[in-house]
């Protein structure tokens, strides 16, 4: 009886970043419910930047940074970005050796927030950066339009490897300039900063374990 009595109950109010919800989150959601069906779960996969506290929700998943003092931030994993173009354009283009090379090539921009469209790509092995000016013919504020127009052979992206993973394993990405990749972005779990309930925190623990063996994270 004490076990049943600590079950989860009521419902579960996230709001996930569309970009990593359907790879990353929905794994988890499924294995949620199947071990606590009494919480019932409502997602919000909008862009806009919900207010957690003011709107009721119990967490929030994230990426980039996260500056309001009210929030409690939980850092997942950082997701890191490298290029990738198709088979077909690179076969038209040509291969860039050197990220110089990238400013005569098209480029496909994921586009962010006070974003200029710059590429910092700095080298794994070596140390040595490089920025790649904002020529960008096309930019989409959402990887998986960016995923699609580069396998669509429209030029060179930046897609963060889980994104990337199943283009290569398909043969419709290669990798472009594997020695290079751009700075890590957080992936965060964010909660209000004020008591966290039990079905809260078992979600963000599932969450938590699942990303840590999630192929391009890392802590």
């Amino acid at each position: 009886m004490h076990g049943l009595l600590e079950q989860p109950r009521g419902v579960l109010r996230l709001s996930v970043d569309a970009e990593i919800g359907s790879r990353l989150v929905a794994p988890v959601i499924a294995d949620y419910s199947q071990l606590f069906p009494d919480v019932r779960i409502e997602i919000d996969l909008s862009a806009r930047r919900i207010d957690l506290v003011n709107e009721n929700f119990d967490l929030a998943v994230r990426i980039g940074s996260l500056p309001d003092s009210r929030l409690r931030v939980r850092r997942l994993a950082t997701l890191r970005g490298k290029l990738y173009a198709a088979p077909s354009y690179l076969e038209q283009a040509g291969t860039p050796s050197h990220p110089r090379e990238l400013h005569d090539h098209r480029r496909i921009h994921l586009l962010h927030q006070a974003d200029q469209g710059e590429w910092y790509l700095t080298n794994i092995s070596k140390a040595e950066r490089h920025v790649v000016a904002a020529n960008c013919p096309i930019t989409a504020n959402n990887m998986a339009m960016v995923r699609k127009l580069a396998e669509l052979g429209l030029g060179i992206a930046v897609l963060d490897e889980t994104m990337a993973s199943r283009g290569i394993a398909s043969g419709t990405l290669l990798a472009v300039l594997s020695q290079w990749g751009l700075p890590g972005v957080p992936l965060s779990v964010i909660t209000p900063d004020r008591y966290v309930p039990t079905k809260t925190r078992l979600f963000v623990s599932m969450l938590a374990d699942r990303i840590s063996g999630s192929v391009g994270l890392t802590e």
